[in-house]
């Protein structure tokens, strides 16, 4: 067999892997819908976005401290940092209490919506400054990120059980 003959065989062993595996991932995400699982699908996104900006932050932290080598993606992380932090103004609609969010940031939403603007504005400088490729910099915007997510988390996220 030649081997263009063996990539085209693989890929299709893979594309039939996936047509099996599929429907099982769609019926698991279902499951906000009466399937086992009663989160909300509006409080699973919102968790989504959340872990999603954890995930970001944590990774942007371990290149800028040497912990991977990943330096091209400084400015890439420090973006969808901000995309997600933008998001965040429309993922705490009315109705959709739950999870780690704190009753407090319907009934003081004023304040949230300051806090909340503090995020997306530290957000927006840490995606400037890592256009500059200037780790020290980009660690400096990404400490300040991190301690607007802490003063929010202060008073609106419940603690983990």
């Amino acid at each position: 067999m030649t081997r263009q003959h063996s990539c085209s065989a693989f890929a299709l062993t893979l594309l039939a892997g996936l047509a099996v595996v599929a429907p099982s991932d769609v019926a698991a995400q279902g499951r906000g819908r009466g399937g086992g699982d009663e989160t909300p699908p509006a409080l699973s996104y919102r968790q989504g976005v959340m872990s999603s900006l954890q995930a970001q932050t944590g990774g942007l932290r371990a290149i800028v401290g040497g912990d991977v080598p990943y330096t091209s993606h400084v400015s890439l992380k420090a973006n969808t940092i901000r995309d997600l932090a933008m998001m965040l103004s429309d993922v705490f609609p009315a109705g959709s209490e739950g999870g780690r969010a704190q009753p407090e940031v319907w009934s003081d939403s004023a304040d949230f919506a300051e806090k909340l603007a503090a995020l997306q504005s530290s957000a927006n400088h840490l995606a400037e400054v890592a256009s500059g490729g200037d780790l020290a910099a980009v660690g400096e915007a990404l400490g300040e990120v991190n301690q607007t997510c802490r003063g929010c988390h202060t008073t609106y996220r419940a603690r983990a059980n």
